[in-house]
Protein backbone atom coordinates (compact mmCIF):
# COMPACT_ATOMS: atom_id res chain seq x y z
CA UNK A 1 0.00 0.00 0.00
CA UNK A 2 1.27 3.49 -0.84
CA UNK A 3 0.52 6.80 0.80
CA UNK A 4 -3.03 7.92 -0.01
CA UNK A 5 -3.99 9.92 -3.05
CA UNK A 6 -6.85 12.35 -3.30
CA UNK A 7 -8.80 9.56 -5.05
CA UNK A 8 -8.45 7.41 -1.91
CA UNK A 9 -9.72 10.25 0.26
CA UNK A 10 -12.62 10.90 -2.11
CA UNK A 11 -13.53 7.22 -1.86
CA UNK A 12 -13.42 7.30 1.95
CA UNK A 13 -15.41 10.47 2.56
CA UNK A 14 -17.93 10.04 -0.24
CA UNK A 15 -20.09 12.99 -1.19
CA UNK A 16 -18.62 15.11 1.59
CA UNK A 17 -15.91 15.67 -1.05
CA UNK A 18 -18.18 18.21 -2.76
CA UNK A 19 -18.16 20.45 0.33
CA UNK A 20 -14.39 20.94 0.48
CA UNK A 21 -13.60 24.65 0.30
CA UNK A 22 -11.19 25.85 -2.39
CA UNK A 23 -9.48 23.83 -5.08
CA UNK A 24 -10.37 20.35 -3.89
CA UNK A 25 -7.34 18.35 -5.01
CA UNK A 26 -4.92 21.06 -3.85
CA UNK A 27 -6.59 21.24 -0.44
CA UNK A 28 -6.69 17.45 -0.02
CA UNK A 29 -3.08 17.02 -1.13
CA UNK A 30 -2.05 19.63 1.46
CA UNK A 31 -3.98 17.72 4.14
CA UNK A 32 -2.33 14.46 3.07
CA UNK A 33 1.08 16.15 3.40
CA UNK A 34 0.07 17.45 6.83
CA UNK A 35 -0.91 13.90 7.83
CA UNK A 36 2.41 12.52 6.61
CA UNK A 37 4.28 15.15 8.61
CA UNK A 38 2.26 14.40 11.76
CA UNK A 39 2.87 10.64 11.53
CA UNK A 40 6.57 11.20 10.80
CA UNK A 41 6.80 13.53 13.81
CA UNK A 42 5.30 10.81 16.04
CA UNK A 43 7.03 7.72 14.64
CA UNK A 44 10.13 9.06 12.91
CA UNK A 45 9.05 7.69 9.53
CA UNK A 46 6.08 7.38 7.21
CA UNK A 47 7.08 3.92 5.98
CA UNK A 48 4.58 1.32 7.10
CA UNK A 49 2.02 3.88 8.28
CA UNK A 50 0.02 4.35 5.07
CA UNK A 51 -3.33 3.44 6.60
CA UNK A 52 -2.78 5.76 9.56
CA UNK A 53 -1.83 8.58 7.18
CA UNK A 54 -4.94 7.93 5.10
CA UNK A 55 -7.27 7.95 8.10
CA UNK A 56 -5.62 11.05 9.57
CA UNK A 57 -6.03 12.82 6.22
CA UNK A 58 -9.70 11.81 6.22
CA UNK A 59 -10.11 13.29 9.70
CA UNK A 60 -8.41 16.50 8.58
CA UNK A 61 -10.76 16.73 5.58
CA UNK A 62 -13.79 16.33 7.86
CA UNK A 63 -12.41 19.07 10.11
CA UNK A 64 -11.75 21.26 7.09
CA UNK A 65 -15.35 20.90 5.91
CA UNK A 66 -16.61 21.70 9.40
CA UNK A 67 -14.37 24.75 9.63
CA UNK A 68 -15.11 26.13 6.18
CA UNK A 69 -18.89 25.97 6.37
CA UNK A 70 -21.30 27.68 8.70
CA UNK A 71 -24.18 25.25 8.72
CA UNK A 72 -26.17 22.95 10.86
CA UNK A 73 -27.16 20.62 8.03
CA UNK A 74 -26.05 20.14 4.44
CA UNK A 75 -27.75 18.11 1.76
CA UNK A 76 -25.81 15.20 0.29
CA UNK A 77 -27.60 13.13 -2.31
CA UNK A 78 -30.94 14.25 -0.90
CA UNK A 79 -30.04 13.33 2.69
CA UNK A 80 -29.63 15.91 5.41
CA UNK A 81 -26.21 15.54 7.00
CA UNK A 82 -25.43 17.70 9.99
CA UNK A 83 -22.45 18.77 11.95
CA UNK A 84 -22.89 15.87 14.37
CA UNK A 85 -22.57 13.25 11.64
CA UNK A 86 -19.43 14.88 10.23
CA UNK A 87 -17.95 15.07 13.74
CA UNK A 88 -18.73 11.38 14.19
CA UNK A 89 -16.96 10.59 10.89
CA UNK A 90 -13.94 12.61 12.00
CA UNK A 91 -13.85 10.93 15.40
CA UNK A 92 -14.09 7.46 13.82
CA UNK A 93 -11.16 8.21 11.49
CA UNK A 94 -9.13 9.45 14.49
CA UNK A 95 -10.00 6.29 16.44
CA UNK A 96 -8.69 4.17 13.55
CA UNK A 97 -5.48 6.22 13.49
CA UNK A 98 -5.04 5.86 17.25
CA UNK A 99 -5.70 2.10 17.15
CA UNK A 100 -3.27 1.60 14.27
CA UNK A 101 -0.55 3.58 16.02
CA UNK A 102 -1.08 1.73 19.30
CA UNK A 103 -0.50 -1.59 17.54
CA UNK A 104 2.91 -0.27 16.55
CA UNK A 105 3.71 1.20 19.96
CA UNK A 106 2.73 4.85 19.50
CA UNK A 107 -0.17 7.18 20.25
CA UNK A 108 -1.38 10.42 18.68
CA UNK A 109 0.20 12.23 21.62
CA UNK A 110 3.56 10.95 20.42
CA UNK A 111 4.20 8.89 23.53
CA UNK A 112 5.88 5.55 22.97
CA UNK A 113 4.08 2.56 24.42
CA UNK A 114 6.13 -0.30 25.81
CA UNK A 115 4.44 -3.68 25.67
CA UNK A 116 5.31 -6.18 28.34
CA UNK A 117 5.00 -9.92 27.86
CA UNK A 118 2.89 -11.51 30.55
CA UNK A 119 2.77 -15.26 31.08
CA UNK A 120 -0.66 -16.39 32.07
Amino acid sequence: MANPTYSDIKYDIGDLWNDIEGTTTTTVNALISKSQSMIKEITGTTAGYDLQIRNLANAYVCQHVLGSRNYQNISIEGLSVGQKEILNMRDQFLLWVENGLRLKGYTLTGKHIIFEVVNL
